[in-house]
């Protein structure tokens, strides 16, 4: 168990091209932007909630920053906390809505 938890908070990302890495991370700043300008376009009574396209770019966009960039020690941590913890509030956040 203790080797899981090492292995998810602290091992060191496999790098890959900085092309990659960036390009995938404006294509990400990209779908944000894109789900801001469709989400201002929504009226607030949408039935599915006018931000619930905002969960999965945001999972794509902590869980990128936290596993493909090197950080310092306590950054890389706190990073994929937020990560895993904002997966488990997004798979809720969209199970629920699915479900009402």
């Amino acid at each position: 168990m203790i080797m899981f938890f090492k292995k998810a908070f602290l091992e060191e990302p496999r790098l890959r091209s900085a092309g990659w890495r960036y390009g995938f991370l404006a294509v990400i700043i990209a779908l944000i932007i894109g789900q801001l300008v469709v989400a201002i376009h929504f009226s607030p009574s949408y039935p599915n909630g006018r931000f619930f396209g905002f969960v999965a770019p945001f999972m794509l966009l902590f869980n990128h920053l936290a596993f493909s960039f090197r950080w310092s020690r306590l950054t890389t941590v706190c990073m994929r906390c937020v990560a895993y913890a904002w997966l488990i509030f997004g798979l809720a956040y969209i199970f629920v809505m699915l479900t009402r």
